[in-house]
Formats: structure tokens, sequence, C-alpha cells
């Protein structure tokens, strides 16, 4: 009883739960039930199996992204979902991030933005691996691998430098 009383979303009449089990009893042991079986006459093979409640049959139904449901205030499923386009603010972010990474990347010998850019797949390149990278550039894995950790200490230091004096010109021009 209690678990009748608890355990739906939607609380029914204990002689209705009885209905609904012994209609579903029946269903299952091939003796035909009142709701189903004139719906399963004409109904296509394919057709979902209704399921009875109490002489109605409820079926499932497929609800649509752009069909605004009740309580969602006039909203859409749909506009819930997050967005697979960047915002305007995303874009300019990157942006200027990228700006930044290129003056950075100037900054850097021949040799550490050639390994940078062989890592990390910069400037439209594969993404390779240590010993890739050695290979192409005849250099030893663990060579490559102290390039490219002083490249990204002078890459931080310099754009750390960047960050702190951005703010104080924004801050004068105001």
């Amino acid at each position: 009883m209690a678990i009748g009383d608890r355990s739906r979303l939607v609380r029914l009449p204990e002689g209705q739960i009885r209905r609904i089990h012994q209609r579903r009893r029946a269903t299952q042991s091939g003796a035909p039930a009142r709701t189903v079986g004139p719906i399963r006459r004409f109904a296509p093979s394919d057709a979902p199996t209704p399921f009875p409640l109490g002489g109605a049959t409820l079926e499932p139904r497929e609800l649509s992204l752009s069909e605004i449901t009740a309580g969602t205030h006039g909203r859409t499923p749909l506009d819930w979902l997050p967005s697979r386009d960047p915002s305007a603010e995303q874009v300019l972010i990157r942006a200027d991030r990228s700006r930044k990474l290129r003056g950075a990347m100037e900054r850097l010998s021949r040799q550490e933005r050639e390994v940078l850019a062989l890592r990390f797949g910069l400037d439209d390149r594969p993404t390779l691996t240590l010993r890739e990278v050695g290979r192409r550039l005849t250099l030893s894995n663990e060579r490559i691998r102290q390039i490219e950790l002083r490249a990204k200490s002078r890459l931080a230091v310099y754009l750390r430098s960047v960050e702190r004096a951005t703010p104080s010109r924004q801050a004068s021009s105001v």
C-alpha cells in the first residue's frame, strides 16, 4: 500500500492500480485486454504499444524541441540546450588570445617557434609527439623537451607582463 502511494509521480487510487496490473498481466499472458485489442487490430505493425490506464489508453509521443510546453513561460526545450556556435564575446576573446599569442611567438627563436608549432598543432599543422618532432628537426627527444619547456616559460613570462600592462593602459584612457 505504501509503495503504491509513494512510488509514482502521479498518485493513482489503489483500485485503479490493481486494474492496471490485472490488464497488464492479462496482456502478457496472451489474453486480449479490453483496451489494447481493438487498437492493435487497426494499428500498423510498427506502431508503439499503447499503455492501458483506467479505460483510456496513453500512447507515448515524441516532444518537438520547438514545441512550447506547459510551465515553461513561452520557452521551448531548444532554448535550454547549449549552442554549438560561439557567442560574439567568445569570438572576440579567441581573436584577442590569438593576437597576443602571435605577438608572444615573435619573441621566440625560430627553433622554439618551430618546436611549439609542431608540438601543439599551431598554424594548422598536425600535433606531433616529442619523437616525431625530434625526427623532423634531427634532435633528440630530450632536446625537444628542453626547447619546449624553455619556450613555454618565455611565453608565460611575456604574456604575464602583457596582462599586467593592459589594465593600466585601459585605466589611463578612461
